[in-house]
């Protein structure tokens, strides 16, 4: 689903920081074999992000467009986790401001993703529909 790896991020902006740490993964529904090459990790890092799911990703993507020296550790594969079994839905409609700020950076930067880094997310812009089941919600 992702393959951002430290090469790519590099490659695409030189906004992006060479102090991020390469982060590797396989497309999910490919019969390619996946890579097992297990990058080294640095000695240091100003920031270690602890899961490559989605936020894990997102959170490496800005940190490193911002000069960061950052880690991303992945016991599997990346968004192999809860990411994976989710449906990937990013309401525009919220309970608060904030929930619909957040989610209006993370639609951003997923439509911006693959003219920075030369990678497609796969990002389908959708519509959606909340349905009412009670009085009270009509």
């Amino acid at each position: 689903m992702w393959k951002l790896s430290r090469k790519t991020l590099l490659a695409g902006k030189s906004s992006l920081s060479s102090n991020t740490a390469a982060v590797t993964s396989q497309h999910r529904h490919s019969s390619v074999k996946a890579e097992t090459a297990v990058p080294q990790i640095p000695s240091t890092a100003d920031v270690v992000i602890i899961g490559g799911g989605s936020a894990g990703c997102h959170t490496l993507y800005h940190l490193a467009k911002r000069g960061v020296k950052a880690v991303l550790l992945e016991r599997a594969k990346l968004t192999a986790g809860t990411t994976w079994h989710t449906a990937g839905l990013i309401w525009r409609l919220r309970p608060n401001d904030v929930d619909i700020q957040l989610l209006n950076n993370s639609r951003n930067m997923l439509k911006q993703l693959e003219e920075d880094t030369g990678c497609d997310p796969g990002w389908i812009q959708n519509g959606g529909i909340f349905i009412a089941h009670t009085e009270v919600r009509i």
